[in-house]
């Protein structure tokens, strides 16, 4: 199939008919195409024609991934979008107990000031779950993708008219998604003897939840870990802490 970027014929995006998509979700398959993410959308996308227009205007946050430009078939029919592709592996599938804790903290803090400007501009995240979280290959900083589901004031799914409650709205998300990453950092984490493990999960899910309900997970991630060269060095001594400390007896 040919589709057009930015609907110009002098601008064709080939994906031949036996080419395999790289990703697939429930609003349409991403392929590789000479090393551009293309995303053709299905009817059930909340990523309409007018919105990629919108958010391909913005300047590009450093690691909430948007779309680039929208792409057209031969009729000029939209059909969806091409975006910047990542050398990546998704959070899910990642040793993130290994990650290292300088490059968590400098996630955090770019991806904070990411939300802030999509505020800014009106623009609200969505779904920042770990299946749309990955961790780039080149730099092992975390990004986030699925820009379909973000909300725009032309979105019909909208229901946002002020600065405050896109940045509510972001901060909420931010916080999901590093709640999300976080525990899975523990869930991998190496176990100390002499501890339970389950019972330290207890421990730090309570933590988390605390800290979620109040909306502070990233500045709470940032302060426990720095100093920690990973997030495995943080998590033993996080360990040794609560049994030298009989932190766990309650659970």
């Amino acid at each position: 199939m040919v589709y057009y970027v930015g609907n110009d014929t002098n601008n064709p995006v080939i994906i031949p008919d036996n080419m395999r998509p790289i990703g697939s979700g429930r609003e349409g398959m991403v392929y590789n195409v000479g090393g551009v993410a293309v995303k053709i959308v299905n009817e059930t996308s909340w990523m309409t024609e007018n919105k990629i227009w919108n958010l391909s205007s913005l300047a590009l946050p450093k690691l909430i991934m948007m779309p680039m430009q929208p792409i057209y078939d031969q009729f000029g029919k939209y059909c969806g979008y091409i975006m910047k592709l990542l050398n990546c592996t998704n959070a899910e599938d990642a040793k993130l107990s290994l990650m290292r804790c300088d490059n968590l903290i400098k996630s955090i803090d770019f991806i904070n000031s990411d939300a802030e400007y999509l505020a800014d501009q009106g623009v609200a995240l969505k779904d920042t779950t770990l299946r749309n979280a990955v961790i780039s290959n080149t730099n092992n900083l975390v990004n986030v993708l699925d820009p379909d589901r973000y909300l725009t004031m032309e979105d019909s799914k909208c229901y946002f008219s002020t600065r405050e409650q896109f940045e509510k709205e972001n901060v909420y998300w931010v916080n999901r998604l590093w709640y999300s990453l976080f525990y899975q950092m523990i869930e991998q984490s190496a176990n100390f003897p002499g501890v339970d493990y389950r019972k330290f999960r207890f421990y730090m899910r309570e933590k988390l939840d605390s800290a979620m309900e109040l909306r502070y997970v990233p500045s709470l991630i940032k302060s426990e870990v720095k100093g920690f060269d990973t997030v495995n060095d943080y998590m033993v001594y996080k360990l040794q802490y609560t049994k030298s400390k009989d932190l766990l007896k309650r659970y």
